[in-house]
C-alpha cells in the first residue's frame, strides 16, 4: 500500500466511523419521548496563542531618559552625570524585550548608574532571589536592588566614590522606576526569524578558521570580574551572542582579535555602516564596514564588521586592514557553512 492510498483509506475509514456515530440512536430517541432535552453547555472559544511580533516591544518603550534624567543622576550620585550611549549597537537586549541604561560621571570612573529590564520568564529563579541583587558591595560601594513587577525583571545599580551610598540609594531608585512602568506597554522580545546564526562556541570556530586556511588560536583568558547587575547567570539564560578571544600572526606579529558575533543582529550593520566616519572596504564581493568602536572610551579599537543580510560579525585589533579583512572573510564563510 501507498503512503498516499494509506492517508486516503484513513481518511475513509474516520468518515465512515462519523457517520456511524451520527446514526446511531441516542438517549433522546430511546428514552422517554415526553422527557425534555438536556442543553448542552456552551462551548467556551480558546483563544490562539499570539505570535511574537517581528518587531520587539523594549520594556519602558526603550526610552532611557524616560527613566532617570542626568539632573536626577546627578543628586543620586553626588557629582555631574552624564548619560552614556554607545555609538553603534546590535540592540541585543531591545530584541529581547529589555532595556539597558547607562550613565557615567564627566569625571570618569567617579561615579555610574545602570538601570536594566527583562522578560521576567527569561531570568531564572534563583537569580532573581540572590540576596546579592539587593545589596551593596565592596570599599567602593556599588548598591543594586531588583525586584519583579508585572512580569518584568527590574534591576539598577548605583555607584560612587563621591558621596557614602548605602541599601536605599538603589533601592528608591528602583521604586521610582517601577512606578513608571505603567506609562508603557507590556515588553514582548521579538520572534527568531530563520537564518539567525546559532550559539557558537569558540572552540568550533577555531576549528572551522583552521578548515578554511586562517590559523587562530584560543587567547589567555582575561580575568574579569562578574558583572553583579548583569551576573553570568544572567547572561547565559539570555544567550544572544557570542564573543571570542583569538592570537593569530598579522604582519608577522603576534595579535590578539576580538570576534563578535550577533544573530539576527544585522540593524547592527546598518547602524555602524550609516555612522559619520565610518569607511566601506570592498572584499571578495562583500562590503565590509570600518568602523570605530561602539563604546566610546579612548584608545579603543576600530572594528570592521559584516553582515550576511541577518546576522552580524566583526572584527577588532588588527590594525593590519588586508589580514583584518580575510579573517572576516573566513569568519563570513564558516558561519554561512
Amino acid at each position: 500500500m501507498t503512503r498516499l492510498r494509506g492517508i486516503v483509506l484513513g481518511m475513509a475509514t474516520a468518515m465512515l466511523a462519523a457517520s456511524l456515530v451520527a446514526c446511531a440512536p441516542t438517549d433522546s430517541m430511546t428514552s422517554d419521548p415526553t422527557a425534555r432535552p438536556t442543553a448542552s453547555a456552551p462551548q467556551t472559544p480558546t483563544a490562539p496563542t499570539p505570535a511574537a511580533p517581528e518587531t520587539p516591544t523594549p520594556a519602558f518603550g526603550g526610552n532611557c531618559d524616560a527613566l532617570l534624567g542626568e539632573s536626577a543622576a546627578t543628586e543620586i550620585t553626588g557629582t555631574p552625570m552624564l548619560r552614556y550611549q554607545d555609538h553603534w549597537s546590535l540592540r541585543e537586549v531591545e530584541r529581547l524585550g529589555g532595556i539597558d541604561c547607562a550613565w557615567s560621571s564627566q569625571d570618569y570612573g567617579v561615579a555610574d548608574v545602570q538601570i536594566r529590564a527583562l522578560p521576567a520568564d527569561l531570568i531564572d529563579a534563583a537569580v532573581i532571589a540572590d540576596p546579592a541583587l539587593n545589596a551593596c558591595h565592596g570599599e567602593w560601594r556599588v548598591c543594586v536592588a531588583s525586584a519583579v513587577n508585572d512580569g518584568v525583571w527590574v534591576a539598577v545599580q548605583v555607584s560612587s566614590s563621591a558621596i557614602e551610598l548605602d541599601d536605599a540609594s538603589a533601592g528608591e531608585l528602583m521604586t521610582a522606576v517601577i512606578a513608571r512602568q505603567t506609562d508603557f506597554p507590556a515588553p514582548v522580545p521579538a520572534r527568531d526569524k530563520t537564518g539567525w546564526w546559532g550559539p557558537t562556541a569558540c572552540d568550533d570556530l577555531i576549528v572551522g578558521l583552521g578548515d578554511v586556511g586562517i590559523a587562530v588560536e584560543p587567547a589567555e583568558p582575561a580575568d574579569v570580574t562578574d558583572d553583579v547587575l548583569w551576573p553570568s547567570e544572567v547572561v547565559d539564560a539570555i544567550r544572544f551572542s557570542d564573543s571570542c578571544e583569538v592570537v593569530t600572526d598579522i604582519a608577522a606579529v603576534r595579535t590578539t582579535v576580538h570576534i563578535h558575533i550577533g544573530p539576527g543582529g544585522a540593524a547592527g550593520y546598518q547602524e555602524a555602516r550609516a555612522l559619520e566616519g565610518s569607511v566601506e572596504v570592498p572584499h571578495a564581493g562583500d562590503v565590509f564596514v570600518s568602523v570605530r568602536d561602539p563604546y566610546p572610551l579612548d584608545g579603543a579599537s576600530d572594528w570592521l564588521v559584516a553582515s550576511d543580510g541577518t546576522n552580524f560579525v566583526g572584527v577588532a585589533g588588527a590594525d593590519d586592514s588586508p589580514a583584518q579583512a580575510d579573517l572576516l572573510s573566513a569568519l563570513l564563510e564558516v558561519l554561512t557553512a
